[in-house]
């Protein structure tokens, strides 16, 4: 897995590493001024002097940056570049197998420092390097720690625009109509094996109309290293911040990442963070023919070391993806001594596309004998996921027009994974067959391996926890065959030794559409023993709690009979469907299909549907599905998202600020909160009842929820 080179992008790494490399004699210059009507001399290129100097005698420039690069700068120098298209492609990475000889360098253009101008500075790939050259270059090729390039417009390279080696930066540049094998407008290489630590940074770009014709990548291409000593190998660990980039309207002939294409992949004791933030990814595209994950973007994990990648505060939007994850594919992938990470949070992902399954997000997790400190955590939260499509037309698929979430975990210990799903606002998305909101697909495996080696753990898990979910108006929309789960689609398989598991807690399903079956949940299962025959069968456990499902249509919740229907008819049949403490109103075909109802195997199967201390009262929505102030209360807090409620749904009332029960928000209410005011939870005038916001302390936002819904003389039916 890891240890050596990852293959993508052998292609240009093995251009620029193995061909004849530039030789540079040097430099005395700190600054150096390049100009279209200079001239490459021994003499060029020296600035006006000041504090910064300056380039104000274009003809005393030098005439290209190669060779400025070269024969004029120091290392760590800047090159300052003066408006006007150059042609040709400038490798300043200066790549050579002693790392003392490195000489990173700053290239920028002087009218972005000027005034912020990233257009007036052109460089061109040409007729020499451009992909109809007979050597296709990067138009720019930058090296080492601390090598930056900022403020051009970036076009026609034939081996892509930018390759940054090393820990560089790059920003607010415009770079488009570029092609490449992979990381048509960005190729990032950490190759911490050679530069130690790096710090890369890729900020402020416009990156479009780019396409690459490998694997990864049509905007942007990101492989983060890590690194310990050996005889071959410098020690690093790497950084990697993507942020703030306009990445739009690429095209990938390939698998992963029509815009953005991450990947970390580290040595045991080493770790690579990236993370890739508050940028807009926007109609990128791949060859649909050829499947592939991740239209906009595609992140994975996948060494042995420690892995982090964050993806947080993007717009995801109008982008199309081959195979699955029409907006973003998000994949832990570990099988080694380190933690693995993937965050997805506070991200706009809509209107998105995908062939398969996931149109919204793709989010997969695969482990394979974890044990001890080694953990694989997934999280989504907190996005808005409205609008996306799950265009696939096989019936066999698992669907999610919103999301996929996928777990396989193999001999892997309970405790070794987690994955949530949490916060997050799934309106108007579809799929063809199965949940329209939301398809999670739980696999545990604890069957040994092929030689008969790794007895498994007892057990294995396979875990997805989703809550405090908005899950609304969403649709399986194929009206020829069957569709169920229109809000949620659940397929749960286990092997041996080992449980399938899933979870929707402190949710609202509503208002969600399936042409036959449930409109609100649907659970499947398929159970079996292991390879051998020898181990007890596998488990299937699928939990809804404190949540509200209403309005769907068809069943709230319902599945076919285990071990006889859905996706893969058979098995043994054994899943247990908990429905616990939640409110379940206005399914026009009732709260339970009969056949999730029956038992499990014969010949005296116990039910696989355990509901316990539900109700079926109005929940009083808003327009909005949101909190309004007859939103109903369990004996705690409120039911269905963002809130928690640790009791059961006995005695429900509405969440009208109304402390002495009268059905009004009055003066006499006003007086029992000025009594507890300023108390917390461990003083004797503290009452739960005044405290509005359940933050533990009566207080002003207490006193202000208060006073509006008297503004409004409020009352609830």
């Amino acid at each position: 897995m890891s240890g050596s080179a990852n293959p993508r992008g052998v292609r240009i790494l093995l251009a620029l590493l193995c061909a004849a490399l530039p030789v540079f004699a040097g430099g005395d210059l700190p600054f150096v001024c390049v100009s279209t009507v200079g001239a490459d001399t021994p003499t060029c290129g020296t600035p006006q002097p000041g504090n910064p100097p300056s380039c104000t005698t274009p003809s005393s420039a030098c005439l290209s940056i190669q060779y400025a690069y070269l024969n004029r700068v120091t290392a760590n120098g800047e090159i300052r570049v003066l408006p006007g298209t150059y042609f040709g492609c400038t490798d300043a990475s200066a790549f050579a197998f002693d790392p003392a000889s490195v000489k990173p360098v700053s290239i920028r253009a002087n009218a972005w420092v000027a005034g912020a101008d990233n257009t007036a500075t052109t460089l061109q790939a040409g007729a020499t390097c451009n992909g109809a050259s007979s050597d296709p270059r990067p138009v720019v090729t930058l090296g080492g720690n601390g090598a930056a390039i900022e403020g051009f417009t970036i076009s026609d390279g034939g081996e892509g625009g930018v390759v940054g080696l090393g820990g560089v930066a790059i920003t607010n540049n415009m770079i488009t109509g570029n092609s490449a094998s992979s990381g048509a407008g960005i190729y990032a290489y950490t190759y911490n094996c050679y530069y130690g630590d790096t710090t890369t940074t890729i900020s402020g770009n416009d990156i479009q109309f780019n396409a690459a014709a490998g694997n990864d990548g049509g905007g942007v291409y990101v492989l983060a290293r890590g690194t310990v000593e050996d005889a071959a190998c410098f020690a690093g660990n790497s950084t990697v911040t993507v942020d703030s980039n306009l990445v739009a309207n690429n095209f990938l002939d390939g698998n992963f990442g029509g815009g953005i294409s991450v990947f970390s992949d580290t040595f045991a004791g080493a770790s690579a963070h990236v993370a890739v933030t508050s940028n807009d990814i926007i109609a990128n595209t791949m060859n649909l023919a050829l499947g592939g994950f991740g239209g906009g973007l595609w992140a994975s994990t996948y060494g042995f070391g420690s892995e982090l990648i964050e993806i947080t505060g993007n717009s995801v939007l109008y982008n199309q993806a081959g195979g699955d994850g029409g907006g973003v594919s998000a994949w832990v992938n570990s099988a080694g001594s380190g933690p693995h990470r993937v965050l997805v949070e506070d991200n706009d992902v809509s209107f998105n596309t995908a062939e398969a399954n996931g149109g919204g997000l793709d989010l997969f997790m695969l482990v394979q004998d974890l044990a001890g400190p080694s953990h694989a955590t997934l999280e989504a939260l907190v996005n808005r996921v409205e609008g996306n499509d799950a265009a696939t037309t096989g019936s066999l698929s698992v669907g999610g027009g919103g999301i996929l979430a996928t777990v396989s975990t193999v001999r892997t210990d309970e405790g070794q994974t987690s994955f949530s799903i949490a916060g997050n606002e799934i309106l108007d998305n579809s799929s063809r067959f199965r949940g329209g909101g939301m398809s999670i697909f739980a696999v545990a495996d604890a069957d040994a391996d092929d030689a008969g080696q790794n007895p498994p753990p007892s057990p294995t898990t396979a875990s997805v926890t989703t809550s405090n979910n908005m899950i609304v108006a969403n649709q399986t929309t194929d009206g020829a065959t069957s569709s169920q789960g229109g809000g949620v689609f659940a397929l749960l398989q286990s092997f041996g030794d080992a449980t399938a598991s899933a979870s929707v807690e402190l949710s609202t399903i509503a208002d969600n559409t399936a042409n036959t079956g449930p409109g609100g949940i649907e659970v499947e299962s398929f159970t079996g023993v292991n390879v051998f025959g020898t181990v007890n069968p596998g488990q299937a456990r699928f939990l809804i709690d404190r949540s509200i499902v209403a309005g769907n249509t068809g069943f709230a919740v319902g599945g076919p009979r285990p071990g006889t229907g859905g996706i893969f008819p058979g098995g043994l049949g054994a899943i247990y469907v908990d429905v616990t403490h939640n409110d379940l109103f206005d399914n026009p075909s009732g709260n339970f299909e009969s056949t999730l109802q029956q038992g499990t195997s014969p010949p005296s199967p116990p039910p696989a549907l355990r509901p316990a201390d539900n109700v079926a009262t109005d929940p009083l929505f808003t327009a909005s599905y949101d909190h309004g102030l007859c939103r109903r209360l369990g004996s705690g807090r409120l039911l269905g998202r963002f809130f928690e409620d640790p009791g059961s749904t006995d005695g429900l009332s509405s969440s009208l600020p109304d402390i002495d029960f009268d059905e009004l928000s009055s003066g006499v209410d006003v007086l029992r909160i000025a009594l507890a005011f300023g108390a917390a939870t461990d003083s004797p005038r503290f009452t739960a009842l005044s405290d509005l916001d359940g933050n533990g302390i009566v207080d002003g936002t207490d006193l202000a929820l208060l006073i509006a819904a008297i503004d409004v003389n409020a009352s609830c039916p």
